[in-house]
């Protein structure tokens, strides 16, 4: 899970498809794991395209362990 977490990150927004072929993952891996992280608050999925992006929860939540550091 946090392989999807830093691609999204790193790119901004990714959909479904692009995070499996980005990160080698299967589809029923990659299905579990996007809807664990949305349950958590996580990653959020927005626009027609169905793209992931980090919701605001998770930016705060990077931000301050940047912060920490």
């Amino acid at each position: 899970m946090a392989e999807e977490i830093a691609a999204i990150y790193v790119v901004g927004q990714l959909t479904k498809k692009e995070l499996k072929e980005q990160l080698e993952l299967t589809e029923e891996l990659i299905k579990i794991d996007l809807r664990e992280l949305s349950r958590a608050k996580l990653l959020e999925q927005k626009g027609k395209d169905k793209k992931y992006m980090l919701s605001e929860m998770a930016q705060i939540k990077i931000s301050s362990f940047w912060i920490k550091m």
